[in-house]
């Protein structure tokens, strides 16, 4: 619990993470303030919602704002998790799952359904499904996401080395951008 009056309240949905025959959980939290003496947690349609995993009662938080700013992180939930080193069916998966820390929440060829229309039209048009390639002792994962709130296709690369994230990458891709058209 933290200290003051804030108050922390997790999602009911979780994820669950086995990296290096060890298990974590992915979860979805927000905090407020409630009013003091008061024992109820206000939810404010305005609050901001945090992804992070969880291992050994640690909360390593991602950054709601930026992939990249959640390298260390991600880093030391991979040092807790005492990952030597990913192999390819495990960088995608952790990449995927980093990505949904991060605020990416509609996947292409991981989420089960694409529920915006408009999302789903432009995937198809300029995204593949996830890859991995593995050269000199890295790992890269390359997968699309639809992100409603930006109107655009993002193409994530995330570089896996030994025992760390390397480098993760966000771009939106042309041709992916929702444009919207003023009546005549």
């Amino acid at each position: 619990m933290p200290e003051g009056s804030h108050k922390i309240r997790f999602y009911p949905w979780s994820l669950p993470v086995n990296l290096a025959q060890n298990q974590a959980q992915l979860a979805w939290f927000s905090y407020t303030n409630p009013p003091k003496d008061k024992r109820m947690i206000w939810a404010e349609a305005d609050m901001p919602v945090y992804g992070g995993f969880i291992h050994h009662e640690t909360l390593y938080v991602c950054s709601p704002i930026s992939a990249e700013a959640s390298t260390p992180v991600l880093n030391a939930f991979l040092h807790s998790m005492a990952v030597k080193t990913l192999n390819g069916s495990e960088a995608r998966e952790f990449a995927l799952l980093s990505a949904k820390c991060t605020g990416a929440t509609q996947i292409y060829g991981n989420s089960k359904r694409i529920s915006d229309d408009v999302g789903r039209e432009l995937l198809a048009k300029v995204a593949a499904f996830p890859t991995v390639e593995t050269a000199e002792n890295q790992t890269k994962v390359v997968f699309y996401s639809w992100e409603a709130l930006r109107g655009s296709v993002v193409k994530w690369s995330f570089v896996f080395g030994p025992q760390q994230v390397l480098s993760i990458h966000e771009e939106e891709v042309e041709g992916g951008q929702l444009i919207l058209k003023s009546k005549p």
